[in-house]
């Protein structure tokens, strides 16, 4: 199929496109294996995997998100168990600084 060549598909309005069971689908799967003469399972193929593409795309970058918010909680866990652990052995000091007296 030649890159100039330019398919007349059927005109729909939004409700149509949005309706799954719509005649605009119907009309457009019609359209598609005449003109173009592609098996409607490798273009479904196709749709699925780009889908799935854009999906993993998303889901890594929500990852990395993800990932960075947690690396941060933790440190601010362990410097909150520090700074706890520091103040008892502040107190600790002070205890013992009072039973040496």
């Amino acid at each position: 199929m030649p890159l100039q060549q330019q398919f007349n598909y059927p005109l729909a309005i939004i409700k149509e496109v949005l309706d799954a069971q719509s005649i605009f689908w119907l009309n457009l799967d019609i359209k598609i294996d005449t003109d173009s003469q592609i098996p409607k399972i490798i273009l479904y193929n196709a749709i699925q995997k780009f889908h799935n593409l854009n999906r993993s795309k998303e889901e890594q970058s929500i990852l990395k998100t993800e990932i960075t918010r947690l690396v941060n909680f933790w440190k601010k866990q362990k410097q909150q168990i520090e700074n706890v652990i520091d103040d008892l052995k502040i107190q600790e000091k002070k205890v013992k600084k009072t039973i040496d007296y």
